[in-house]
């Protein structure tokens, strides 16, 4: 129909508490948010999972951070070793966490619509929508927790 050019950003007022929020909870150095990259990431997943309405597939996904975590923090890890190589091990195992995450959701997208799950009734659009709105006010809790930015220490 038509639109409105405006010389600045307006944010819609229904929104502007989420707005807030979200930007008191970005780095003023880096302007990412202050939260760690796997943590945002697998918040992603989840919405992404949640968008084609795998709820199931959304709580496996908590499995692959699981097993991320017990790989990083389990016996084997050397307590010799500098902070340096620690933090680039810890990128490494966030990249590759990441990595896994990514391709479990696009695996598990491809695959249902493959196979064409017909759950679409009202109780499946109720528990998503339910499961939508618990995951964002998770999400929301939880960026505002730290002071300190994970990604560069700001």
């Amino acid at each position: 129909m038509g639109h409105i050019a405006l010389p600045v950003p307006v944010y819609h007022p229904i929104f502007f508490d989420q707005m807030y929020r979200l930007l008191k909870s970005t780095c003023l150095y880096c302007f990412h948010l202050r939260m760690a990259k796997a943590e945002v990431n697998r918040y992603a997943c989840k919405l992404q999972l949640l968008q084609h309405g795998l709820v199931v597939e959304m709580h496996e996904l908590d499995l692959i951070g699981a097993v991320g975590k017990k790989v990083r923090g389990g016996k084997g890890d050397k307590e010799e070793e500098g902070e340096g190589v620690e933090e680039s091990e810890g990128e490494d195992d966030a990249d590759t966490l990441i990595d896994k995450r990514n391709a479990f959701v696009k695996k598990t997208i491809r695959e249902s619509k493959e196979g064409f799950r017909a759950q679409k009734t009202t109780e499946h659009i109720t528990i998503v929508t339910r499961e939508r709105r618990l995951l964002i006010r998770e999400f929301m809790k939880a960026i505002g927790g730290s002071g300190k930015c994970s990604n560069c220490r700001g």
